[in-house]
């Protein structure tokens, strides 16, 4: 029974053949992985498609392993405009996917249909370009790659609505030369430039795909993301506007070159009538960097709406009306009621659908990804947090609005609605873009349901560059339009603080902040310093320069160690302060560097006088609660973390921020139910896991605290994550793989005197290394010694130095920081359990011992005794068994 169409293989499956419960009805066709034919699933007396896949497919274990797990993955996909998957399975040797059975034509004989000139009209064309690009985005976010977008891979349905299929299929690699795929179905290996250059290989590693459609990327066999597939949809849009494939040749070599090398037909060259918008929405998603792409699927779906949506041409003239029947007249009249009932609840889902949320929760996305210059992104993401920073202020006027804050925006590395809902529960997100020409500035803002992903509002607007200082202002009065908020007469003062009239000087402040937005990075701050510096030449007056100035000052501190501008920083922060006492950020740049000199009693006046102005202000909050803290008024810092709550309870920072607090006063359970609750709020929020491991590892809860770590790591490595887990290695004596942590912690914190010492430490008790681990208790006091430098009231870091003398054998040194340290703070158990190990490494166990008794006696967990290497020669001892004994 076995037959050949073209060069693809029919598996031996005719009419009538049960495959398990699925009765073959006919053959629908052959592609580069298997044979697909229509069934009938005889438990749910469905139709269905099954694919069944050609052996050699799945001829590896692994790969097969593979191949399940990525079916798998796409059978969780939930969407209207995704195939869904039923069943995967294996029967006599036959692997094979039922999927939904789609009654319809693909995209590829959809457009064959057309004339030859020219592919469909625009306006088609846009619309199921808006459907792929939703489809495809929703599966970027639950984390699949398609690989192999092409008009093959989507079905039209009667009803004008798209199928993609193939999800997950894509990414199963196969050797090449395994089959010959149907040129005539436009089903060919994908191969990359080498592999056609050197001649057919036997081992692993060609991915299935399409030439045709391929990415620069996927055609040189390097790593992909979700950018490859906004290239090959952008090759699709080409293909349907003009009715040829953007860049075929003659033969695959010819076209993996064009790939590369060379651009397509102008779309205004191809077609008539097509929108300048659509050429450069087109042009956009088929540059050869993926950098210069729209940097998400979601973004482009965005683009391709706002298109579609603002059309009012190019619509299909109706047919004339012919002669109808009585009959004909009562079914048209039935219909059209049976059509109208319809029409009015799609019409009522959409009112419902596009209602914005009563707690409007907002987070404001990147205006760009990548812009073509660091200039231009930098300009992106300044405006971003210059904007943020505004609709933030409007907060203590508008109970209902609670906005993110740029900074964990940029921490969490968020860059789609989806992700900022799981990161921070938020209910709505502003995406954008920035478009400069010689002469204007256009902005393009978007509010998006964050829970649904459904586009909300959409708004454009234009700014002269010699009304460059005014862009900000109407950016933030778009977004409060599309929010439905109206300016009250005293936020608008708040607004308008420390502003410019220079053009010039507006644009070097955004751009500088911009650079500062990221900070990890000695070379912006450096450039920050630079704008901030140009905008104060062109307007000497701009206090939010000043008071971005002595911020860059700040981090350029915090980068380096070097005490010195600290002290230009203040400098700036006073300036600012000068030219516009009421304006927030000045307070707020005063209110850091004194916490961070230990000047706790000047930072908190500063930071009163923020909250003054923005009561809902988290970065007030949270400095006035350490400046409280470092005083010494512990219950006052607790009441001021926990008001921060009450002003945003739908916020995760403000729980966060109080288990961090509850941690530092021993109150353990406390702090875990407090990251719980910010877990909770928001659930893909890599700070929340990585400091609930950290609690349980102080509550001797490890298999807990390596499972909320390890969640961290997945969703951002961090510096914090990696220390912990690597302290938790220590604890369970794992000392190399403890090193091994730690090493990538100090990776990440290079000049973070704990992480060093912590790596010291893991060392010190791995054989072999001790040697190593002398050297990076040097190096850690170092690091300590420079901030000391800077703070000389850090408790921690003066009992960490304690301790790195005391495993260095410096009992005198050690004992100095000791008493330095209690000058500050006489009952911190913390302390009391560094004398103990001092004297213990000196070999005085009487003291150790008698220190360790005051340690527990103060608060200090028995448990932390118990695992630390450092005392566990005093395990024979009565006494210390009788400390660690549970009470």
């Amino acid at each position: 029974m076995a037959t050949e169409a073209g060069s693809g293989r029919r598996a031996e499956l005719g009419p009538g053949q049960m495959l398990a419960h699925y009765r073959i009805e006919s053959w629908l066709g052959a592609g580069a992985m298997g044979v697909v034919y229509r069934a009938v699933d005889t438990h749910l007396d469905r139709p269905v498609a099954i694919k069944v896949l050609r052996p050699e497919s799945m001829a590896h274990p692994e790969r097969r392993q593979r191949f399940v797990q990525e079916a798998k993955a796409a059978s969780a996909l939930n969407h209207p405009n995704i195939v869904t998957i039923y069943d995967i399975a294996s029967v006599d040797g036959m692997d094979y996917i039922a999927m939904e059975y789609i009654d319809g034509t693909t995209l590829g004989g959809l457009i064959a249909t057309r004339t030859r000139r020219r592919g469909l009209n625009w306006v088609e064309a846009v619309g199921y370009g808006v459907q792929i690009a939703d489809a495809v985005a929703a599966a970027h976010t639950s984390g699949l790659i398609h690989r192999d977008l092409k008009p093959a891979n989507v079905m039209v349905t009667q009803q004008g609505r798209v199928k993609v299929l193939d999800f997950g299929l894509a990414k199963l690699i196969e050797p090449a030369g395994a089959y010959q795929a149907n040129p005539a179905n436009g089903e060919t290996p994908t191969e990359t430039v080498d592999d056609l250059r050197q001649g057919p290989r036997t081992e692993d590693g060609v991915i299935l795909g399409t030439v045709a459609y391929m990415s620069p990327e996927q055609a040189q066999g390097n790593a992909l993301d979700g950018r490859s597939d906004i290239f090959s949809l952008g090759s699709v849009l080409y293909e349907m506007l003009t009715g040829r494939p953007a860049f075929h040749r003659e033969n695959r070599l010819a076209t993996l070159a064009a790939i590369l090398n060379r651009e397509p037909q102008p779309l205004a060259e191809a077609v008539e009538d097509v929108p300048p918008d659509l050429e450069r929405i087109l042009t956009r998603c088929l540059r050869k960097d993926p950098a210069r792409r729209f940097q998400n699927m979601a973004d482009l779906k965005i683009a391709l709406q706002e298109l579609k949506e603002e059309s009012d041409s190019d619509r299909v003239a109706p047919p004339p009306p012919r002669p109808v029947t009585r009959i004909a007249k009562a079914a048209a009249w039935m219909a059209g009621v049976a059509l109208a009932a319809v029409v009015a609840v799609l019409v009522a889902q959409w009112v419902v659908s596009r209602r914005l949320p009563a707690e409007k929760v907002l987070a404001v996305l990147p205006f760009c990804g990548a812009a073509e210059e660091p200039a231009n992104r930098a300009f992106c993401e300044g405006l971003t947090q210059t904007v943020t920073s505004r609709l933030g202020q409007l907060e203590p006027f508008h109970r209902a609005l609670r906005i993110v804050p740029a900074g964990d925006v940029r921490a969490e590395k968020i860059a789609s609605p989806e992700a900022a809902r799981r990161a921070f529960g938020v209910s709505l997100a502003v995406t954008g873009s920035i478009h400069r020409t010689a002469g204007e500035i256009r902005v393009t803002a978007n509010l998006v349901n964050a829970r649904t992903l459904v586009p909300l509002r959409s708004k454009s607007l234009r700014t002269r560059l010699a009304d460059l200082s005014q862009l900000e202002d109407r950016v933030v009065r778009v977004i409060l339009a599309m929010l439905e908020v109206e300016l009250e007469p005293e936020a608008q003062g708040v607004q308008s603080a420390g502003g410019t009239a220079s053009p010039g000087a507006y644009e070097y402040y955004v751009q500088g902040r911009g650079y500062l937005y990221n900070y990890d990075k000695t070379e912006n701050i450096d450039s920050a310093i630079t704008l901030f510096d140009r905008a104060l030449g062109l307007d000497p007056r701009y206090a939010l320069a000043y008071a971005g100035l002595g911020e860059a000052y700040w981090w350029k501190y915090w980068r380096s160690k070097d005490a010195a501008w600290v002290e230009k920083g203040r400098l700036a922060c006073e300036q600012a302060d000068k030219l516009d006492t009421t304006l927030a950020a000045a307070h707020l740049c005063l209110g850091t560097l004194y916490n961070g000199r230990g000047e706790h009693e000047r930072a908190l006046a500063e930071f009163q006088r923020v909250l003054e102005r923005e009561r809902t202000n988290d970065d007030a909050h949270r400095g006035l609660a350490q400046a409280q803290e470092g005083l010494g008024k512990i219950k006052e810092a607790e009441q001021t973390y926990r008001r921060a709550i009450e002003l945003r309870s739908h916020y995760w920072g403000g729980y966060f921020g109080l288990g961090v607090f509850l941690a530092r006063q021993h109150r353990l359970p406390e702090a875990a139910e407090q990251f719980l609750q910010a877990a909770a709020l928001a659930p893909d929020n890599s700070r929340a896991y990585g400091s609930l491991g950290g609690v349980y590892i102080y509550m001797g809860r490890y298999d807990e605290a390596i499972a909320a770590l390890k969640r961290a790591i997945e969703l951002r490595p961090t510096s914090q994550a990696y220390q912990n887990l690597g302290t938790i290695y220590i604890r369970l004596r794992q000392f190399q793989e403890a090193a091994g942590m730690l090493e990538r912690a100090r990776a990440l914190a290079p000049r973070d005197c704990r992480v060093a010492g912590n790596l010291a430490r893991a060392y010190y008790w791995t054989e072999g290394k001790r040697p190593q681990a002398l050297e990076m208790y040097e190096h850690a006091l170092q690091l300590g010694e420079e901030q000391l430098r800077v703070n000389p009231r850090d408790i921690d870091t003066i009992f960490l130095m304690s301790t790195y003398h005391a495993m260095l054998e410096r009992r005198q040194q050690a004992l100095d920081y000791l008493r330095r340290g209690l000058r500050l703070d006489a009952s911190s158990p913390e302390l009391l359990a560094v004398a103990a190990l001092i004297h213990n490494q000196a070999g005085d166990r009487k003291a150790a011992l008698d220190y360790l008794e005051k340690a527990v006696a103060g608060g200090y967990s028995p448990t932390q005794l118990q695992v630390t290497p450092e005392l566990d020669n005093l395990r024979e001892d009565p006494k210390f068994a009788a400390l660690i004994r549970p009470k």
